[in-house]
């Protein structure tokens, strides 16, 4: 098919014969004219469908951004070599890594051990963790996308955001818009594709490689739990726990659930080297934010449209803007919220059409308590982005905070509505519910929540809160111990545990529970005033006035602990 191609690109590059074809363009072995001994190379040809004058200029110059990007990875020795391109005729050269890609190595029906399954995920993450780190997406990472050279090396080719130049359409206002996902059916998380790649994206892949190679199953053969989503692989394969941890967590669905790095996970591989496997899981679960109070999903990596961050210098305002959103998403999760909103401003001034900026910069309102600011911002997301459901959750908890529950219930469930296995959004609206004293359709809402992620620490503990307002003390009981399993350090549930068992007159186990609440937070003052509560119960009236001065000493204006230690103080007086 060499017809259909210039037979010399740019003067140079003589094409020898077609490697492959497909959905976006053609591959080519070529050979290089200028150079010694004619080493050979790679000639990759992308055609966008689209004619216009418009979109075709809007074609070349992100090709021009995506090949700069690409010379920028040449840095790496797990890169091909960008040799040259041409932007006019949508030609790249890259260098040709003589050997085989990995689907020779990861065979369907040919499981892997756990040795050489490890052995790929330490190859393949420094690989992901050099190209996050200069702000780059994959987004299609596959066995067949890993090439083993005859050195062996491994290497990553053929990146998947070249492939969006190709189906590239224009919005209404000129904004470059693919018009189909880049990816491959198996290996794509779903944020992917809904065309919203993050970059723990690529983290999801390489788990499903790995699960494949241990399985010797492709993806698409491995089942789903119907209820959770989860893909049930681990009763087909002797893997230890830890193992198996590690690729849950890179697998994950939720993408606030995954590793947020590649670093992360090289860190839990080498400390499950070190460790001889011991703790393994509990550190995994333990990565995940323990904090009381209604969730999202927070400071999301930016991209233009969500997709991919492709220039690393500040030659266009756009990439100048993402740089800025990212560099504030940094500060907010270090809690500098006040320097991180004056980063998402500035850069909401070079390019104001960044639904993520604008929720990020509403969740950082959030935590200054600016609920007013908050909502505006999360209503500018939801303008640019309708079906936005972080916005949707976003102005949810906004409203909420500002006292208007019923309206907020209305977001929350547009939320979930919209995606179905939105667990955070099941849980505030569950928070909500409670608020309005609707115990029983609480309940419900964080039993959905739990169901769709069933390690989700707050639906276990609101579980818990909502079946104590129903009375039903045994089964709080029962929610509050699955939190603490989850949570061990998570003092709300243990505090929980505690007023059910109280309820049921099961004082010193109650105690028991305060103290271990109050034993990891020293300043929770409603915990001392149910101790001081259970002490009472027990007449151990000298240890219950203590407690109340403790929880007066924190909170001076706590009414019910000062109006107990008075009574209490009358008592012991008379």
């Amino acid at each position: 098919m060499v017809e259909k191609v210039e037979k010399i690109v740019g003067e140079r590059y003589q094409i020898i014969k077609e490697l492959g074809r497909g959905a976006f363009g053609q591959t080519y072995l070529a050979q290089d004219l200028t150079e010694p001994n004619n080493p050979r190379c790679v000639v990759k040809h992308l055609k966008p469908q689209a004619s216009d004058e418009s979109t075709l200029r809007e074609a070349k110059r992100l090709f021009v951004i995506e090949a700069e990007v690409m010379g920028k990875l040449s840095d790496s020795d797990q890169i091909p070599n960008l040799l040259a391109y041409y932007g006019e005729d949508f030609y790249l050269v890259q260098e040709f890594i003589d050997g085989h890609d990995l689907s020779k190595e990861i065979r369907i029906g040919h499981p892997l051990s756990e040795e050489k399954v490890i052995e790929f995920l330490k190859e393949t993450l420094p690989i992901l963790s050099f190209i996050h780190k200069n702000n780059v997406i994959h987004r299609d990472i596959k066995p067949s996308n890993l090439r083993r050279g005859k050195n062996g090396r491994l290497y990553l080719i053929d990146f998947g955001a070249v492939k969006e130049i190709k189906t590239l359409v224009l919005t209404a206002d000129g904004q470059p818009q693919p018009s189909i996902v880049a990816g491959t059916q198996g290996y794509m998380p779903p944020e992917q594709l809904r065309g919203r790649p993050r970059f723990n994206s690529d983290i999801y892949a390489v788990g499903l490689i790995a699960i494949q190679a241990l399985t010797g199953k492709a993806p698409t053969q491995l089942e789903e739990n119907p209820e959770t989503g989860k893909l049930q692989w681990r009763d087909q394969v002797q893997v230890s726990e830890e193992l198996a941890e590690i690729l849950e967590t890179m697998t994950r669905s939720e993408f606030g659930d995954r590793y947020q790095s590649a670093d992360e996970v090289i860190k839990h591989l080498q400390e499950l080297h070190q460790s001889g496997k011991t703790d393994l899981k509990e550190q995994i679960k333990q990565k995940k934010r323990i904090r009381e109070g209604k969730t999202w999903r927070r400071w999301i990596p930016l991209g233009i449209g969500g997709g991919v961050v492709m220039l690393g210098v500040f030659l266009f305002p756009i990439a100048r803007a993402i740089y800025l959103f990212n560099q504030a998403n940094g500060l907010a999760r270090e809690g500098e919220y006040v320097e991180a909103i004056a980063l998402y401003e500035k850069g909401l001034d070079l390019y104001e059409n960044s639904a993520e900026a604008w929720l990020n910069r509403g969740f950082a309102l959030a935590q200054l308590r600016r609920f007013e600011e908050q909502l505006s911002s999360c209503d500018q997301a939801i303008q640019l982005d309708p079906e936005f459901v972080e916005a949707l959750n976003c102005k949810g908890l906004a409203l909420d905070e500002l006292g208007q529950n019923e309206a907020s219930l209305q977001w929350f469930e547009k939320a979930v509505n919209m995606e179905r296995d939105f667990y955070q959004a099941w849980n505030n609206r569950g928070e909500v519910l409670m608020e309005l004293d609707r115990h029983q359709e609480a309940l419900e809402a964080f039993d959905t929540a739990k169901l769709y992620n069933p390690d989700y620490l707050f639906a276990w503990n609101n579980r818990g809160n909502a079946l104590y307002k129903l009375e039903r003390y045994a089964e709080a009981i029962a929610a509050y111990d699955e939190a603490i399993e989850i949570a061990p350090n998570y003092s709300y549930a243990w505090n929980g545990s505690g007023n059910a068992r109280r309820k049921l007159e099961r004082y010193e186990k109650a105690l028991s529970d305060y103290n271990q609440a109050i034993e990891l937070n020293s300043e929770f003052y409603e915990a001392w005033y149910n101790k001081g509560l259970t002490l009472l119960a027990l007449d151990r009236r000298r240890e219950a006035l203590e407690a109340f001065n403790q929880a007066v000493k924190i909170k001076p204006d706590y009414e019910a602990a000062i109006s107990r230690r008075e009574r209490l103080r009358d008592r012991l007086n008379n």
